[in-house]
């Protein structure tokens, strides 16, 4: 009887393990902050940014993974990652009124995803890095460029205590803005499009 009852909760597992992994797709969400967002001009727009994370598959974000670190469900955007990073953008900008109206933006941001993913083996995790470029519309010049890096991670994940997935997400969604936000707001960018005197402007980089 003992035995019974160690073996049969384990065959659920055995049978998903041996089937392959599960897949569930989720969107990343901007959630404006009225209190803390910096309102500007509306000259900019958001431009393309290249997918560099080395991934075969565009919408892969992420691996849920059991205890002993066999993958058990694979995350994956709706959308591939450039278009996600790229709508970011323009909700970041859309919220601080700098968004410009359709083709007339003076400047677009623009880039490189270096990492975007969300990882649960003990503690659910996800990190972002994107290379940012804030480029001059009407010559292509880049006027400032720098790389932004943010992490998160929630405390220790119970197995049986509910589907991780949704906190990954959430995880996701919050390193992905944190990095919109920040490169919005960088005194740098502000500078560059007309908000401060020009005598400081850094070098591009």
């Amino acid at each position: 009887m003992r035995l019974r009852l160690l073996v049969f909760p384990l065959v659920p597992l055995a049978v998903v393990l041996l089937s392959g992994c599960l897949t569930t797709e989720v969107s990343l969400d901007y959630v404006p902050n009225p209190g803390s967002e910096r309102a500007g001009p509306p000259v900019l727009s958001a431009g393309v940014f290249q997918d560099d994370r080395g991934e075969d598959e565009p919408r892969l974000l992420g691996t849920v993974k059991t205890p002993i670190g066999t993958p058990f469900e694979r995350v994956y955007l709706r959308i591939p990652a450039d278009e996600a990073v790229h709508n970011a953008f323009l909700h970041g900008l859309d919220a601080r009124g700098m968004l410009a109206p359709g083709p007339r933006a003076r400047f677009t941001l623009e880039g490189e995803i270096k990492e975007l993913e969300c990882q649960l083996l003990v503690r659910p995790y996800a990190v972002a890095k994107v290379k940012v470029d804030l480029v001059e519309a009407g010559t292509g010049r880049v006027l400032y460029r720098h790389t932004y890096t943010a992490e998160h991670q929630n405390p220790n994940y119970i197995p049986g205590t509910g589907d991780p997935v949704p906190g990954l997400r959430d995880l996701t969604s919050r390193v992905l803005q944190d990095i919109v936000d920040r490169a919005i707001d960088d005194p740098h960018v502000r500078e560059w499009i007309g908000e401060a005197a020009p005598s400081a402007r850094p070098p591009v980089r």
